[in-house]
């Protein structure tokens, strides 16, 4: 069934550009510009279905409220990919903006270029990149290591602090939005706290990763559910109230 559709904002007054969105563009191109019995052309207003023709010399669009005596049917040419369209012929650009090729209404042909769109979205973009990278820069070696066990996984064991905070902050300019995410995932950092005390020989892994125990006194923490992720099932234990408390014990004994 169909369903209701917004009519899509329009403001008058402005040359208007439209850019074809294949990736290859051929050196002209002729968009369809009238509603045929084998090439549909129309519209979904909210209550049904309107058929489109852009005709030159008027200013209506839907078929049904045109002039057939009087109509000349207008051509709608690309040229190397491009139509720029004056402000003064706003039954063109009505027209564009209503075309079911357009990909504001879901097509796949053809959009309007607007640079000042163009311009806040990459502004955004680096802005957003900005801060990953403050946030690799400033970040502590323990959470260093956190994000680096995610994208490195074993090798960051090996790797020193400048190398692993240059790595980081390479990902973190090259995968803005995902690397902000890392840093503000705290199972990351739980996960992590796992690995370095296993590392360092703190808590112990056995009996097929679901038996975690203190090394100096061999006494269990915690039994694991078989066949989970020892980490990450420790992440999610040190959320609750009891591991908490193996959370502070594991930093007291990091902080010797």
């Amino acid at each position: 069934m169909a369903t209701k559709k917004n009519t899509p904002a329009f403001s008058k007054g402005k040359t208007r550009t439209y850019i074809l969105t294949q990736k290859a563009t051929p050196i002209t191109y002729q968009l369809r510009s009238r509603d045929t019995q084998h090439n549909p052309l129309q519209y979904f207003d909210g209550d049904g279905l309107r058929a489109l023709r852009y005709l030159s010399n008027q200013k209506e669009i839907f078929v049904d409220a045109q002039n057939d005596n009087l109509a000349i049917l207008g051509t709608v040419l690309f040229e190397d990919g491009k139509l720029v369209v004056d402000a003064q012929n706003t039954t063109l650009q009505f027209f564009l903006l209503h075309h079911p090729d357009n990909e504001v209404n879901g097509g796949s042909r053809f959009k309007e270029f607007d640079p000042e769109s163009v311009a806040k979205d990459e502004l955004d973009k680096m802005e957003q990149q900005y801060e990953a990278i403050k946030i690799a820069l400033e970040m502590d070696i323990t959470d260093l290591e956190a994000i680096g066990r995610v994208l490195f996984k074993s090798k960051v064991d090996t790797m020193p602090t400048s190398e692993l905070k240059r790595d980081v902050t390479l990902y973190a300019r090259n995968n803005p939005a995902k690397f902000i995410e890392l840093a503000n995932d705290s199972d990351i950092k739980l996960r992590n706290l796992a690995n370095r005390a296993v590392d360092l020989n703190i808590i112990g892994v056995r009996d097929d990763n679901t038996t975690i125990y203190w090394v100096d006194s061999k006494k269990v923490i915690v039994k694991l559910p078989f066949g989970s992720n020892p980490f990450t099932s420790l992440a999610q234990y040190f959320k609750t109230d009891e591991g908490a408390e193996v959370m502070e014990a594991i930093g007291v004994k990091l902080g010797k």
